[in-house]
């Protein structure tokens, strides 16, 4: 195949003669919905980031310190003069980002 052609997986059943045409889940292009064909591509891309990759061993490792933020979004924020219901996720989305 060459680069850029579009292809299914076509699954045929025996439960009651069912047939679809499917993408692929493995695929590493896919056309833009609403299409939904998987693309053709060649993985021959050239990182440049040596050196970012091997700052990130000493931040990164198993040892090094870690922080963990768990919020419990029923509970954290309530609006008061509204019978003091829980914020939805679309209203916390932004005071959460600034904590």
């Amino acid at each position: 195949m060459r680069r850029g052609a579009r292809y299914k997986y076509h699954v045929a059943s025996r439960v009651k003669g069912y047939r679809v045409a499917k993408a692929d889940p493995f695929a590493f292009h896919a056309e833009v919905p609403p299409a939904t064909a998987s693309v053709v591509w060649p993985l021959d891309y050239e990182w440049g980031d040596e050196a970012w990759m091997a700052a990130r061993r000493g931040p990164n490792a198993l040892g090094a310190p870690i922080a963990i933020y768990e919020v419990h979004l029923g509970s954290w924020r309530r609006v008061p003069e509204d019978g003091n219901r829980s914020l939805g996720y679309r209203e916390i989305a932004a005071p959460l980002a600034e904590t």
